[in-house]
């Protein structure tokens, strides 16, 4: 392979990953770092994410799917208060901050993980 082949698959891979998961969620109605959605699973989850995250992005549309209770905090858009308390939350279960981190129930994922998303939501 080529390094203008290479170059190329790269690009279209950081474009697909930064289109839109193609949901209302993602439409932003103001620049809060904080959104919690409609619940139907009786479960909240949190969600600590990066704006910038296309891994972070298809967490939330995965949890919107199931309908769970989310709260999606974007930890590059908080406050510093914000920020300090997401760190603070995740020292217990990590060394270094990595997203998206889920929390369901005083349980952590960190990294996408559907079947440990599934298993905690189905607790």
């Amino acid at each position: 392979m080529n390094v203008k082949k290479i170059i190329d698959s790269a690009q279209k891979f950081v474009q697909s990953s930064m289109e839109p998961m193609g949901n209302d969620t993602d439409k932003k109605t103001d620049e809060k770092a904080t959104n919690i959605e409609t619940d139907a699973s009786g479960k909240i989850v949190t969600i600590y994410a990066l704006s910038t995250c296309p891994w972070c992005k298809k967490t939330r549309k995965f949890f919107t799917e199931k309908g769970a209770t989310i709260d999606y905090i974007e930890y590059d858009k908080a406050d510093e208060e914000t920020r300090k308390h997401i760190e603070e939350d995740c020292r217990s279960f990590m060394d270094e901050l990595g997203f998206p981190v889920v929390k369901i129930d005083e349980e952590a994922v960190v990294g996408y993980n559907t079947k440990k998303y599934s298993d905690l939501l189905n607790k």
